[in-house]
């Protein structure tokens, strides 16, 4: 389980890493980086991922570039096809560009890309097969040909109409802050309960804090508020279940941790726009 802020050891020597993960479970809670850029390839899987304020399903074909301090995580709820599946993380900081001239023509694609990835960026069509073909051969060796190819998809991140901004142009990240041990052992206990009946005031006593004192605490954290925090990753994991399983949409209320059919549907429709039953309709064809 990641914590809030995770340290990645980056040097002039080493300005870059890559880790891949096969068949890997993805129960990340919200963390970020603070010094390390993030690009990361998910294929294979589907369920929700958060980054800043934006928040959707994301497909088996997913490519996501973000800045230092944007907050993020990729949750698969548990639901996992059976088929070969992975993830391939590259972490990495400006010293990679440092013998460049500010303003070389060459990088303008990819410093465009660096300034706008502070609301994370999603790579689309055309561009994101051939950069997903440039990764998915890429192993951790950390070559120059490694460095070759993360320039070509850094570039292609610098392409407006290859490009969708996740977050919202008003958001800011949560300032870094030292949290101790409280937030982490708080988002590993959602993480194992979130599909129960889980309050604010059992987070809230795990934390030694008041509900109120908690309430500000947890939301200046994550930049979500306990319930949109819960919210969010019980309605990916009805997502999931819709996509994945047969089981009535009784049922899938239940598994997804709400006690109230009625809230279930009005809360689904909200967020996807389209009923629990159609949207297992479109999905399955």
């Amino acid at each position: 389980m990641k914590i809030v802020e995770e340290h990645i050891a980056l040097t002039p020597q080493d300005p870059f890493v890559i880790k891949i993960y096969t068949n890997p479970d993805l129960s990340y809670p919200f963390h970020h980086h603070q010094s390390a850029y993030e690009l990361t390839l998910t294929l294979g899987l589907s369920g929700t991922r958060m980054v800043g304020d934006h928040t959707e399903q994301f497909s088996p074909r997913d490519l996501v570039l973000m800045a230092p301090g944007l907050p993020h995580c990729w949750q698969d709820h548990g639901i996992r096809p059976k088929t070969p599946h992975k993830v391939v993380v590259i972490q990495f900081c400006e010293m990679m560009f440092s013998s460049a001239r500010p303003g070389s023509r060459h990088l303008a694609g990819i410093h465009r890309a660096l300034r706008r990835s502070v609301y994370g960026l999603e790579l689309l069509e055309e561009a994101k097969d051939k950069a997903i073909a440039i990764i998915d051969q890429i192993d951790e060796s950390c070559s120059l040909h490694a460095y070759c190819d993360i320039l070509k998809v850094l570039d292609m991140f610098g392409n407006e109409k290859e490009i969708r901004q996740l977050s919202g142009l008003a958001y800011t990240p949560p300032a870094s802050k030292k949290s101790g041990n409280k937030l982490p052992k708080v988002l590993d206990f959602i993480q194992q309960n979130y599909a129960s009946k889980l309050t604010l005031d059992e987070a809230a006593m795990l934390a030694g804090m008041s509900s109120s004192a908690f309430s500000h605490y947890f939301k200046s954290r994550t930049g979500k508020s306990f319930t949109e925090y819960i919210n969010e990753l019980r309605l990916g994991k009805a997502a999931q279940l819709l996509q994945w399983h047969e089981m009535p949409i009784s049922m899938v209320c239940n598994e997804s941790g709400f006690q109230n059919i009625s809230h279930f549907n009005r809360s689904f429709n909200k967020r996807y726009k389209v009923t629990p039953l159609k949207y297992r309709k479109e999905y399955m064809g």
